[in-house]
C-alpha cells in the first residue's frame, strides 16, 4: 500500500469525532442496498473494530481498494488535507445514493455535511452609495494563512478582516453603474457543528511555515459570524483531535494525531503506535489540521 499515515492520522481524527462516532458505532450496513461498494459501509464498519477490538492493529484495507476504485492514488505520501477533502466528498456522496435509494426527500443534505459544512458570506459595499451585495458559498473547512499569524484567532481575524477594492482592482457596482471603491469581506454565516481549519502552513516555493502556531481547546467563533448570529450558542467549539504533519513539505515527512476520547483523556496516535498525552503536549504540538 506504500505510505499511508496521511490515511491513518486521518481516519483516527475522524473516527474520534462525537457525533459521527455515535452514528457510525449503531450503523447497520445491511440497511444499505450497495453495502459491498459503500464508502459509508466500510468506514462503519473500520470505526465499529476500533472500539470492538481495541488492542488489535487495524489496517484501512477496505477504505482504501474503495477510494482506489474512485481514482484517489496513493503508494507515496500524499497531503492530508488533500485526502480528508476526498474521503468527506466519497462519504457525501455515499449518503446521498443511499437516500435516494430510499426516497429520501432531502436529496442535496446528507448526514457527512451536516456535520461538517457550514456557510460563508462574501460581502462587498459600495464605499458610493453603501449598496450591498452578499454572495453565499458552502464550506467544509476553512484554510487559515498563518505566514504572518502566530495564533489561529489572529488568523481568523485575518480572514474576516475587511479588504479594500479600488484602483485596478476596484468593483462594479450596479447601482452607481460604475467602478468604484469598495469593502469586502468575509464571514461565517451558517456555522458547521464540526469546524475544520487547516494552517496553510506551506507555500507555492514549497517552504513550511514551521514556528508554533497556537491554538485554544475551546474557543468562541462569534467573533468571525455575520452580525446576525452573534448571540448564537452553536458558534462555542471544543477541541477534539489534531492533525500533525512532521516534515518539510506535504510529499515528504510524516503524519501522526492527537484526539480525545468521550471521557476527555487525550491519546496520541502514530500509526500502530498509541500512547496517552496531554492536553499540554497536544497545544504545543505543530499542527495541520484542527478539528473543533
Amino acid at each position: 500500500l506504500g505510505n499511508t499515515c496521511f490515511v491513518n492520522a486521518t481516519l483516527q481524527c475522524l473516527t474520534y469525532t462525537p457525533e459521527l462516532q455515535q452514528y457510525m458505532v449503531q450503523y447497520q450496513a445491511n440497511h444499505c442496498p450497495n453495502a459491498s461498494d459503500c464508502i459509508m459501509c466500510a468506514l462503519a464498519q473500520h470505526m465499529q473494530s476500533c472500539f470492538h477490538d481495541s488492542k488489535r492493529i487495524l489496517k484501512p484495507h477496505n477504505i482504501l481498494q474503495l477510494l482506489k476504485a474512485r481514482h484517489m492514488r496513493w503508494g507515496r505520501q500524499e497531503d492530508a488535507h488533500e485526502f480528508l477533502r476526498f474521503l468527506i466528498d466519497a462519504l457525501h456522496k455515499s449518503c446521498l445514493a443511499a437516500s435516494k435509494q430510499s426516497d429520501d426527500d432531502d436529496d442535496d443534505v446528507s448526514f457527512i455535511h451536516h456535520l461538517f459544512a457550514g456557510q460563508l458570506r462574501s460581502q462587498v459595499i459600495c464605499d458610493m452609495c453603501q449598496w450591498t451585495s452578499n454572495t453565499y458559498d458552502p464550506f467544509l473547512d476553512i484554510c487559515l494563512d498563518v505566514k504572518t499569524s502566530s495564533s489561529i484567532t489572529q488568523a481568523l481575524q485575518s480572514f474576516v478582516t475587511c479588504e479594500l477594492l479600488d484602483g485596478d482592482n476596484s468593483y462594479f457596482c450596479s447601482s452607481c453603474k460604475k467602478n468604484v471603491t469598495a469593502r469586502k469581506l468575509f464571514s461565517i454565516h451558517k456555522p458547521p457543528r464540526i469546524l475544520t481549519l487547516q494552517l496553510k502552513r506551506y507555500g507555492m516555493s514549497g517552504g513550511k511555515v514551521t514556528r508554533h502556531i497556537t491554538f485554544p481547546h475551546q474557543f468562541n467563533a462569534h467573533p468571525y459570524t455575520s452580525s446576525s448570529l452573534q448571540n448564537n450558542p452553536t458558534c462555542m467549539y471544543d477541541l477534539y483531535a489534531v492533525l500533525v504533519h512532521d516534515g518539510h513539505s506535504t510529499n515528504s515527512g510524516h503524519y501522526y494525531c492527537y484526539v480525545k476520547t468521550k471521557a476527555g483523556l487525550w491519546f496520541c496516535m502514530n500509526d500502530h503506535m498509541v500512547r496517552q498525552s496531554t492536553l499540554d503536549e497536544v497545544l504545543s504540538s505543530e499542527a495541520y489540521l484542527l478539528f473543533y
